[in-house]
């Protein structure tokens, strides 16, 4: 089983979500129920928390590639 998707936070991919998703999902549903702020806020930090965790997903597959070529 070493192939499949491990969920657990030895994973680098569940740790950078637990870090950057879920803190930005949290304060945007907080900005939405607490504050009167226009609705594009709220929309645009998952957004970029979105971005920026499939960047790294796509840096850290790189990386993971790089090395294993090196291996062989």
């Amino acid at each position: 089983m070493s192939d499949g998707f491990d969920l657990s936070l030895k994973n680098k991919v569940v740790r950078m979500c637990l870090w950057i998703v879920v803190p930005a999902a949290i304060i945007a549903v907080l900005l939405i129920l607490l504050t009167e702020v226009p609705s594009i806020v709220p929309t645009i930090i998952p957004t970029i928390a979105w971005i920026s965790f499939l960047y790294g997903c796509i840096f850290i597959n790189a990386s993971r590639r790089k090395n294993n070529m090196l291996i062989k």
